[in-house]
Parts: C-alpha cells; structure tokens; sequence
C-alpha cells in the first residue's frame, strides 16, 4: 500500500496536466483544477465567498481585491463571488495586489488601497495575507473611519494581530489532509473529488 498526497495550492495548469500523467495512487490537495484526473481535496471555495457576499450591503462602496499570483483557488473565489454580487446588484470597484509577500507594503500597495477607498467601504480579499495587509495600510495611514468591514478567507492564526477585525472563512485543514489520506488507503479505480465546506468567522473585536 502506497500513495502521493501532494499539496497542489500552486500548481499550474501545465503542472496539473503533468501530474495526470503519471499512473499512481496520486491526491491533489487544494488545487480545484478542471483538468484534474487524479482524486483530489479541495477548499469549497465558491460556498465560503458566498456566505462572504450574504453580509456586504448595496450601500457600501465595495473593494474586491484579487490576490496575485491568479492562484486556482482564487479563480474559484472571484467567480462565485462574481454570480453573487451581480444577484445582489451590488457595486465593486475591483484591484490587484500581492498576496503571499510578508515583507513592507511598497507606497504603490498603499496608493492602490487608499485611490480606491471612499466613506462606507467595505472590502474583500481573496486571501487573509491580503486582508491583514490592506489592514496594515489602512491603520498607518489612519484610514479606519473609511472603512465598515474588511472579509478575508483561510482563517490564518495571525488575524488576531491586525488592529481593525477581520471576518473570514474557515478551512478545516485537518479534515482535507484525513480526507487525502483515507482515499489514498482505499484506492479508488475512478478518480473521487471531494470539496470540503467552510465556516464563516466574524472575526475577532478588539
């Protein structure tokens, strides 16, 4: 009995199509490729920003900010979230930024965020790196009094550390690794897909 979970966050299509090349008790975990042949784990990403746009209002001004690199996970965010806004009818002025750095917000990063802000904004990125770091630049530039909400997704330790809450949605991590690892053992003949649910998080008050 053997098997291959492998963490698939940023695979790229090219990558994916290798993978399916290769005749083994193979997992994707957290790559919702289209392209996949293999069994896979994945986020269910387009539940979680759904229940993210049930709690913005039409009388926001809306920031959606997509994450950079266009990782798969995103791509599935930003389309749900997408079909959701338009049934809403709601507004959303739409940015790109970096996603995954940790270094110091560049004055460009900052420029982005503060040009698209205006009073009652609420915004939503497509990861909480994002999120803590639209929060950095809005603190320092003492910018809080513009904004209403911000929504992050992934549920990361460190949201506890931004001075403005951030409400986001929670990836159960264990479970898509139990998952991975019980279709490994059972060997299925036909690739299984499964698509975890999420939790929303409204964040913790300071």
């Amino acid at each position: 009995m053997y098997g291959v979970v492998v963490l698939g966050t940023f695979l790229t299509s090219e990558d994916v199509a290798l993978l399916n090349t290769i005749n083994a008790n193979l997992i994707i975990l957290d790559n919702p490729s289209i392209e996949n042949s293999h069994s896979s784990v994945t986020i269910n990403n387009a539940q979680g920003m759904i229940s993210v746009v049930h709690h913005l209002s039409s009388q926001d001004s809306i920031i959606y900010v997509h994450g950079l690199p266009a990782i798969p996970n995103f791509n599935e965010r930003y389309a749900a979230f997408k079909t959701a806004a338009k049934m809403k009818k709601l507004k959303v002025t739409e940015i790109k930024m970096d996603s995954f750095t940790f270094s110091e917000t560049t004055a460009a990063e900052q420029s982005v965020i503060i040009d698209a802000l205006q009073d009652s904004t609420t915004i939503v990125a497509e990861n909480d790196y994002l999120a803590l770091k639209i929060a950095e630049i809005i603190t320092k530039k003492k910018l809080s009094h513009k904004v209403n909400k911000i929504f992050g997704f992934d549920n990361i330790k460190t949201l506890s550390q931004s001075a403005i809450p951030i409400k986001t949605v929670a990836v159960n991590v264990a479970v898509m690794v139990d998952i991975a690892i019980d279709l490994i053992l059972k060997e299925h003949k036909v690739p299984v897909h499964v698509a975890v649910d999420t939790d929303f998080i409204e964040g913790i008050k300071k």
